[in-house]
């Protein structure tokens, strides 16, 4: 076995950590020389195993294009679709059949809104903070069914937010009406974590024996980062790319859904999926029985060599240890945030405390734009983004592509602005 394939201890214990050569888990990635990158929250450089898989898939379709097809037709745990699915849920905790591939975030987004078996009077209750692409799957919903979307502000200031805060603010929007939540387990545009599972039991709670909203997560910067099972979170839909703090495929997402919450979503996009004989019932002009994940997953041919390597990333990732990777994560944001909020000329916006916070690290720079301050950072071969807002920050975000001394060259970096 090739040495970056076997990074741990064989046991996993509180020192483990220690025990990973992360300076080698780095050498796995194709990173330009003399950068530190810091912006795998957009899309991450894959992972030597992840480039091995998709050259070896690809050689094999270019040599026989109908075996990407066959592969996605076989019974059992031979069929590619299914294997897929399994690497994913055995890393983010859930069951295969739970499902639906999509090719990110915004697409899973989008089939789920636009699903949605929403009517007339209907509210989808979303907050300021989510990303234009939840908003707009939302919007675009609404204005088809004649539901109507209302925005909650959870904070003014994201860098003195409490969980407690968080969650008053959620249930205080609720009404009768209400039929969807949207949420997301980090905002891109400050970097807060909201601590689902309590939200999610808190709005439970508020609806007592009366039916509840469909509580839907944009969860993408948190898978990954945050070990936590998503089938554990009290939410029926969580919707995640693969390709950012996954480290996996460019092109590559899910739609996990509870089994029970499934039926109220239509499939958008036809199946290629082989579950419930969806050939057959349409051959016979029949309809297909309540829906289940599989049927959301949309057909058409793929980038099949990109899609059938997810399981080499799951592999990457699991010869590492999910709980190492994530406290790892964990670990540099967190001495990236204490070093930025040490600056006298820098304002932390992203909450400072850890279970406040993940992966993404906002801040601004006193009298600089945002674009400056990123511009000034690249002039130092160091990677950074402004957060796409109407009120932007410059941020970074540390992976297990990252040092502590990235960390340190970049909050002198910023020092030196």
């Amino acid at each position: 076995m090739q040495k970056h394939t076997d990074l741990t201890m064989r046991e996993s214990t509180p020192s483990s950590q220690q025990a990973i050569d992360w300076a080698e888990v780095r050498d796995n990635f194709n990173l330009q020389p003399g950068w530190a990158d810091f912006t795998s929250f957009m899309l991450s450089s894959h992972p030597k195993q992840v480039r091995d898989a998709i050259a070896d898939l690809a050689h094999r379709i270019d040599a026989r294009p109908e075996w990407a097809e066959l592969a996605a037709l076989e019974s059992g745990e031979a069929n590619m679709i299914f294997r897929v699915k399994s690497a994913i849920a055995r890393y983010v905790g859930a069951q295969p059949d739970e499902f639906a591939l999509v090719q990110s975030t915004t697409a899973g987004l989008g089939l789920l809104y636009a699903g949605l078996r929403l009517h007339p009077g209907d509210e989808i209750l979303l907050s300021e903070h989510d990303h234009y692409s939840h908003h707009e799957a939302a919007r675009r919903k609404a204005e088809k069914c004649g539901a109507t979307v209302r925005f909650v502000s959870l904070y003014e200031d994201g860098a003195a937010v409490t969980e407690d805060e968080l969650i008053a603010r959620v249930t205080g929007a609720l009404t009768a009406r209400t039929r969807v939540v949207g949420l997301s387990w980090v905002y891109s545009g400050s970097g807060v974590r909201i601590p689902v599972r309590k939200a999610a039991d808190a709005i439970r709670s508020w609806y007592g024996a009366r039916p509840n909203p469909l509580i839907v997560v944009d969860g993408v910067h948190g898978c990954g980062v945050i070990d936590e099972p998503v089938d554990r979170l009290g939410v029926d839909f969580f919707v995640s790319g693969v390709h950012k703090w996954m480290h996996g495929p460019r092109g590559t997402g899910f739609i996990w859904g509870e089994t029970a919450s499934w039926p109220y979503v239509e499939p958008t996009i036809p199946t290629f999926e082989l579950d419930a004989d969806v050939f057959g019932t349409w051959a016979g002009r029949g309809h297909l029985p309540p829906t289940r994940a599989s049927f959301v997953s949309p057909g058409g041919f793929v980038a099949y060599e990109y899609l059938y390597a997810v399981p080499a990333a799951i592999d990457f990732l699991t010869s590492i240890g999910k709980t190492e990777i994530c406290r790892r994560v964990l670990s540099l944001n967190t001495r990236l945030r204490e070093g930025l909020a040490a600056l006298p000329a820098v304002r932390l916006i992203t909450p400072l405390p850890e279970h406040m916070s993940a992966g993404i690290v906002c801040f601004e720079v006193n009298g600089l734009d945002p674009r400056e301050v990123v511009a000034a950072l690249a002039a130092r071969h160091i990677r950074s983004a402004t957060t796409p807002y109407p009120t932007s920050y410059a941020r970074l975000a540390a992976t297990i592509q990252n040092s502590e001394t990235d960390v340190d060259n970049a909050i002198n970096a910023v020092a030196g602005l």
